[in-house]
């Protein structure tokens, strides 16, 4: 029967321009034995041996096997339109379709690194384009490949193992300090089974777990599974620091507390902007108090002070309470100093306009909390970590997002209220005000000093800006 799917393939590289594939008998971890889904090599030959690789050009195919699987080749290809040649004659095939100008194409997942920079050099050498593909160019055509399937981890005893998991990861830590490395990614399976004491059912004849390994000299080793592989009985979630700290847990009231605030914030919305960007700094500074409880669990007394960058965090984070604390204070108390006036007809108008825009923005809210909250919880949940030190910081999965809504809805305040004030010190001061909710936000995306000295600088911001206004206003 003649093999459709090798023309299939060829008319897809006519389509993408590229003038050879090629595809390698293996899976993203160099098994031998892989999944079914990984089975591409077998999808386009219908060779189904353990090794082969083949490079399919726009017009001509070429299979390469050992030995081996010389007599198995021949019965299950189409000779017709595949090539059958030796292992061996693969580099000199390579070098035939790397030429100038051609464009070759190849999945680097499959591949090992030493392989790929061969590729690479020989594509430098020869002026041949490459084309790392993602997704596969196998993948799109194919249309009823498998769903990879997923076994659940068990543990292999410490008796048969002969030393505990943990132990092994502390001593494989202290070899990457005698090499000065800082951390060591790791993808072989079988290692991650020996170190780890795993062991899994995801590949035939081999008790191996798809998994990533990332160990870190200075913070938590973490291991990468698919979520469908945890055992919950065998593991309780022992693993994970939210549930076994007590002082972490002290993130559940202190969410509680976060969430009235934000009400309270959209609720004050429609009554000032100074008293909707003071809610805004009480708000990050209840942040920054609930992440000290998260620091103090990670703190080593046993090493120097400020050597560790736990200790450090804690340390910025302790000083910068302190200040914020300070600054909100000199805020709230140049806020009161202002004369109260009578409201106008014009100003209940600019009123109501906010009261849409606040109660508009209450229904978003909850659907972007609820829908936050939900994959925080079962990211941090359900994943598993090694020696791990830290959890998924919840500040950084929804109020990141809540203040650039913020932003946005205070911009459009600022932009309504030109309909209802010309003053200029008043539009200056409220864009000073959206510039520290910027500031707010951006402290989002940083971590230690620098998140500390983007809080700080939008409240003292603020600060400026309103006394600034005050002033202007006594002129």
């Amino acid at each position: 029967m003649k093999n459709l799917k090798i023309i299939k393939i060829q008319q897809q590289l006519k389509d993408k321009k590229i003038d050879a594939l090629i595809i390698n008998r293996t899976d993203e971890f160099l098994n031998e034995y892989i999944p079914p889904d990984a089975e591409r090599l077998y999808w386009a030959t219908n060779f189904s041996g353990s090794a082969g690789r083949a490079i399919i050009s726009q017009n001509i195919s070429t299979l390469f096997v050992d030995g081996r699987y010389t007599f198995q080749a021949k019965e299950q290809i189409d000779e017709n339109v595949i090539s059958l040649l030796h292992w061996n004659d693969f580099s000199k095939e390579l070098n035939k379709i790397f030429v100038k100008n051609k464009c070759i194409g190849l999945d680097p997942k499959l591949h090992s690194i030493e392989e790929v920079n061969k590729i690479i050099e020989l594509a430098k050498k020869n002026e041949t384009r490459l084309h790392f593909t993602s997704p596969n160019l196998i993948d799109e055509l194919w249309q009823d490949k498998p769903k990879r399937q997923y076994s659940v981890i068990f543990d292999h005893p410490e008796n048969y193992a002969g030393i505990n998991a943990l132990d092994k990861v502390d001593q494989f830590v202290e070899e990457l300090k005698d090499h000065n490395l800082d951390s060591y990614f790791l993808s072989s399976l079988d290692s991650i089974a020996w170190l780890l004491n795993l062991r899994a059912d995801d590949i035939l004849h081999t008790p191996l777990a798809f998994s990533y390994l990332f160990i870190s000299v200075e913070s938590k080793s973490v291991l990468y599974v698919s979520i469908e592989k945890l055992n919950y009985d065998l593991y309780e979630f022992s693993n994970n620091e939210l549930l076994k700290n007590p002082i972490s847990a002290v993130y559940t009231p202190f969410s509680i507390i976060l969430m009235y605030e934000i009400y309270l914030l959209i609720f004050f919305l429609p009554r000032s902007f100074t008293t909707s960007v003071s809610k805004q700094f009480q708000i990050i500074s209840l942040i920054l108090i609930r992440r000290i409880f998260g620091d103090i669990s990670k703190i080593d007394l046993d090493i120097n002070w400020f050597k560790s960058q736990e200790n450090l965090n804690l340390t910025y984070n302790l000083l910068g309470v302190l200040i914020l604390y300070f600054l909100i204070y000199k805020f709230d108390e140049i806020a009161g100093r202002r004369v109260k006036q009578k409201v106008s007809p014009v100003i209940k108008k600019f009123i109501t306009s906010k009261k849409i825009i606040s109660l508009s923005l209450l229904p978003i809210l909850i659907i972007m909390f609820t829908h936050s909250f939900l994959n925080w919880i079962l990211t941090t949940l359900f994943s598993y970590s090694i020696s791990s030190s830290e959890f998924i910081d919840i500040n950084s999965i929804f109020y990141n997002e809540f203040f650039t809504l913020l932003i946005l809805a205070d911009a459009f305040i600022l932009l309504i209220s030109f309909r209802y004030t010309e003053r200029y010190s008043q539009l200056i001061r409220n864009t000073g005000f959206i510039i520290s909710t910027i500031l707010i936000r951006l402290s989002f995306g940083t971590t230690g000093l620098t998140n500390v000295a983007l809080i700080i600088s939008s409240i003292l911001f603020g600060l400026l800006i309103l006394r600034i206004y005050n002033e202007y206003e006594k002129v």
